[in-house]
């Protein structure tokens, strides 16, 4: 990582060249990861609904105890909350996105840079992850290739 004026400005990514549609156990474990966002920000949208756990763990086959613990892990992932440009990856390499729906979104994006908190935080060295971050981790993890890393980071630099 290369931070400029506390800012990220270089990551190095490790994603394989080929494309993450070349390899379908890619493709499932994105797809299986994109379920469970989804099945979390149900799970939320019908308890902030008044539905009572009880009810959410009938219909999902779960117990309540484990109903909770989704809870908290859904108002703790911030790709539960909506739209993110990880769920845009999860998406593409799932094969819910064509390759040039997943560029035409990730261009269009209002990115977010990472930062640092400011001097005057009670802790200045806390590292606060922008969106673009997300992007890094899809290639690291193969769901976007190298050089749809290289496109987007050029077309959005």
């Amino acid at each position: 990582m290369v931070i400029d004026r506390g800012r990220v400005v270089a990551m190095t990514i490790t994603a394989p060249v080929r494309p993450p549609a070349a390899d379908p156990l890619t493709a499932a474990r994105a797809a299986k990861e994109l379920a469970e966002v989804r099945l979390l920000r149900e799970a939320l949208r019908a308890w902030e609904a008044g539905r009572p756990q009880v009810a959410i763990a009938e219909a999902l086959g779960v117990s309540q105890a484990a109903v909770s613990k989704m809870l908290v892990r859904a108002r703790l992932a911030p790709e539960v909350a909506g739209d993110t440009p990880w769920e845009v990856a999860l998406r593409y390499a799932a094969g819910e996105l064509s390759h040039e729906q997943m560029i035409e979104t990730f261009t269009a994006w209002p990115w977010t840079h990472d930062r640092f908190l400011d001097a005057g935080s009670a802790w200045p060295e806390q590292y606060v992850r922008g969106s673009w971050q997300d992007v890094v981790r899809a290639a690291n993890e193969g769901y976007i290739s190298r050089q749809d890393y290289a496109e987007l980071f050029e077309r959005t630099a």
